[in-house]
């Protein structure tokens, strides 16, 4: 007789098969052999035949055996992964006649079943702030896992849990490492003051943005708002963007009219009162005395350019403009003519006749 005493186990685990002889003689059976080959199917581990069985060729010595008497062996063996799952054992030799040839062979087949396989370890980059789904984190598992299992996380590494089906006992499990990719910052939204014309730089711009900014974005314009964009790094998808506004600062330079200096008027004050007025400094600058140069109206003595500037306090811009003075100083001629050059007793007055030429003021 042959029996196993798991009908049914999983791949990895023992099973144990029990050979059984019986004499139905009143005389003893004496060299008898039985052969229990295991199949490819099992790996040999065991018996308790006390040396009599050789698991290389399968033969088992059988101790004589008594009239009606028996004896039996028992041979554990792993179940494999593959292979012939059917184990038969055949009495193959004896000394004696055998009456009851016909029940000197039985077999036993075990069904198979396979382990849980949770797969092999897997990493999953996902967008910061996203939630993996179970099929991202399935998709990730290595090797061959079985569908049907439960995940589980703590923080970023989730477990993927097989549960086992008896005769299996031990669960399987598989972990997945998540990595977060930074979402693009752009910063938020600033405002940059410039001085009128002038274009402002990228390093400029970006001072200006609030937050913690990611370096390398790409900046475009449409008029004088600046729009800076972080392009998303996959898994993440969608960029971000922030905008500088630039204010334009205007500083107004106006010098006034031109003027001229004369022997009556040797001293012109000058006049840049259309300037900007409101957190500038004024400074004049040309040929000879400057009398308060700091003013929009300093009085000045000689001929020449004039130029003003005006500068913003707070941020240095600034404006110029020029005014020209002109110089009339020459001094006018005059041509008398008298009519007579001689007064007589007739002639008792001369009118005399002045001609100016005026070449100056």
């Amino acid at each position: 007789t042959k029996s196993v005493n798991l009908s049914s186990q999983c791949i990895g685990e023992d099973v144990i098969f029990t050979v059984g002889v019986s004499n139905a003689s009143v005389f003893p059976a004496l060299g008898v052999e039985v052969t229990d080959l295991l199949p490819d199917g099992y790996n040999y581990i065991s018996d308790n035949s006390g040396g009599n069985y050789n698991s290389g060729s399968g033969v088992w010595s059988v101790p004589d055996i008594t009239a009606f008497g028996s004896q039996s062996i028992e041979i554990t063996a792993t179940v494999q992964a593959s292979g012939n799952y059917t184990n038969s054992a055949a009495i193959t030799a004896s000394d004696g006649y055998d009456l009851s040839s016909g029940n000197n062979s039985d077999s036993e087949t075990v069904t198979v079943i396979s382990p849980p396989d949770a797969g092999t370890d897997g990493i999953l980059t996902v967008c910061e702030g996203t939630t993996p789904t179970n099929a991202q984190l399935f998709a990730e598992l290595g090797g061959t896992p079985d569908a049907g299992g439960s995940w589980s996380n703590v923080g970023l590494v989730y477990t993927y849990t097989v549960t086992a089906t008896a005769p299996c006992t031990v669960d399987d499990t598989a972990t997945v490492t998540v990595t977060e990719e930074p979402q693009p910052d752009a910063g938020t939204d600033g405002i940059l003051t410039v001085c009128e014309g002038t274009t402002p730089t990228n390093a400029q711009l970006f001072a200006e943005l609030g937050g913690t900014p990611d370096a390398g974005g790409s900046w475009s314009n449409v008029g004088l708002v600046y729009t800076y964009t972080v392009t998303a790094t996959a898994p993440c998808t969608v960029d971000d963007t922030a905008t500088v506004t630039v204010n334009e600062q205007i500083i107004v330079a106006e010098a006034g009219l031109s003027a001229e200096v004369t022997c009556l008027n040797s001293q012109i004050q000058l006049d840049g009162s259309g300037s900007t007025s409101s957190g500038v400094n004024y400074l004049w600058s040309g040929p000879g005395t400057i009398i308060n140069a700091t003013t929009l109206s300093p009085t000045i003595d000689a001929p020449g350019t004039y130029t003003l500037t005006v500068t913003n306090l707070s941020t240095s811009c600034f404006d110029t403009d020029t005014v020209e003075i002109t110089q009339d100083i020459t001094a006018p001629t005059v041509t008398v003519t008298p009519d007579a050059t001689e007064l007589t007793c007739s002639d008792t007055s001369i009118n005399i006749a002045a001609v100016a030429t005026v070449q100056g003021t």
